[in-house]
């Protein structure tokens, strides 16, 4: 388990990787495989319903894959590989946590360096909720005393097309126990919480900045907002009304994809994460994480 100590040095990597990171690429143990994909218009046409909007904001990627009319599918994701597909028009990345980490590291930002004891910040890999079923997944656990704490998930991924421009698409499935609608300080546990997904060129790390705050050196958005770096798809509402039971949810921007362009060396790096308007505790586990890759037209 990562616990967080007090921040001693500025202007420092928030997640120091000789002791913050659970795994490294290099040491991650992920099972590589060829896993070529078909069209994401074929999937979108088989799998995508028309989104919806809340509180005067349309989300156009909530409630797409996997999910029915009453709601966030609970059926889990069909299992596949831990690995990458081959170079080419298309590629995707699956990570599905069963046995490590996969390659992914934690991190938070945006709250007042050397806080990390009172935030409660916490990054590992965890058995899951018995009511979620057997298995592990990514935990990520914070209090947000500061309403507006971002918890992420970051990887590096490598094999794309070199200075090329991809149409990025994510599924995500996690575990979340904030009902919908759910009321609490400062906003919502479920609807006040906005998850995010991006992929950038460099490095997302947290850097102490001037005003004394963690900051994420990539632009992540704020709360409900994306930005350049990343983009909305919903938030952590699960189906039930059922406080304090785990229930699997899917997420995912078929419908609209996340356009980025890679450097030479064509890798990149993979962000995932939420952005909390709720001043209280969010506690999440990442189940599954898919990013498919499109050669832009």
């Amino acid at each position: 388990m990562t616990n967080l100590t007090r921040t001693e040095t500025t202007r420092a990597n928030l997640i120091r990787p000789a002791k913050m990171e659970l795994a490294s690429e290099e040491s991650s143990g992920a099972r590589g495989g060829v896993q070529p994909v078909t069209a994401l218009g074929r999937a979108v046409a088989a799998r995508a319903r028309p989104g919806f909007a809340r509180g005067g904001e349309a989300f156009a990627v909530r409630g797409l894959v996997g999910l029915s009319a009453g709601g966030p599918s609970r059926t889990p994701l069909r299992a596949t590989p831990t690995g990458e597909a081959h170079a080419g028009p298309v590629k995707t990345f699956r990570y599905d946590f069963a046995s490590g980490t996969d390659g992914f590291s934690g991190g938070f930002s945006d709250y007042p360096a050397g806080e990390e004891g009172f935030y409660q910040l916490r990054f590992e890999h965890a058995a899951l909720p018995p009511e979620v079923g057997p298995g592990h997944g990514l935990e990520v656990v914070g209090d947000n005393h500061s309403d507006d704490l971002f918890m992420f998930v970051k990887r590096r991924v490598q094999g794309l097309l070199p200075d090329t421009r991809y149409e990025v698409a994510f599924e995500l499935e996690f575990a979340s126990d904030a009902p919908d609608g759910a009321v609490g300080i400062g906003g919502s546990p479920a609807n006040s919480v906005w998850l995010k997904a991006g992929v950038t060129k460099e490095e997302p790390r947290a850097l102490l900045g001037e005003d004394g705050k963690m900051a994420l050196t990539v632009d992540h958005g704020n709360q409900s907002r994306g930005g350049a770096d990343a983009v909305v798809l919903g938030d952590v509402a699960k189906p039930s009304e059922d406080f304090g039971a785990f229930e699997r949810i899917r997420r995912d921007n078929v419908l609209k994809p996340f356009r980025f362009k890679t450097d030479s060396s064509g890798s990149a790096w993979l962000l995932v994460g939420t952005d909390s308007g709720f001043e209280g505790r969010t506690r999440l586990y990442y189940t599954s994480i898919r990013a498919t890759f499109r050669k832009a037209a």
